[in-house]
């Protein structure tokens, strides 16, 4: 693969809350920039720099050719990670208690 060859997956996210998505993508490992609603992000994979951003309905990530990238499985682990989020704050939002159980399952179960 060519060593000017960037890569770009992108994928909606029409209703995210930025905050929530801030949040999932750093307990994914990425550093993220908040400038006027838009998201930039960036993470150094295989010693290449891969970077993103979300501009409120669609998350867009590009990298390098010769970095290998999974990109799905990227944005699986965001999607993952999102959810989780979610999981979390509608659980102080409703008073219940949320017990992971695994990375991708959790307990939910409301407070007495």
């Amino acid at each position: 693969m060519p060593c000017d060859e960037i890569r770009t997956t992108t994928v909606a996210l029409n209703r995210a809350d930025t905050t929530l998505l801030r949040r999932a993508l750093e307990a994914e490992g990425w550093t993220v920039a908040q400038a006027e609603g838009r998201l930039t992000i960036t993470r150094v994979m295989n010693g290449c720099t891969v970077r993103g951003s979300y501009d409120g309905s669609e998350l867009t990530i590009s990298a390098p050719g010769y970095v290998g990238l999974d990109r799905a499985a990227t944005i699986n682990a965001i999607r993952r990670a999102y959810s989780a989020q979610v999981v979390q704050a509608a659980s102080a939002r409703f008073g219940w208690r949320v017990r992971q159980q695994s990375p991708t399952r959790f307990a939910v179960t409301r407070r007495a």
